[in-house]
């Protein structure tokens, strides 16, 4: 799934792992990758998804 990333791949794989609404999923994602003081870089969150489904 994420071989090839993209925000609409990240997006449901987040939340299919949360388990969670869409507008949730969203803000989770901006809060922690765009608008957090230290934000994730797109790659360490393609790395934080990609452990969260091995796991």
């Amino acid at each position: 799934m994420i071989n090839y990333p993209s925000f609409s791949k990240l997006i449901f794989v987040t939340q299919q792992y949360l388990n969670c609404s869409l507008n949730m999923t969203k803000e989770l994602i901006r809060r922690t990758v765009l608008n957090s003081s230290e934000p994730f870089t797109i790659e360490e969150y393609v790395k934080l998804v990609e452990y969260l489904e091995r796991n």
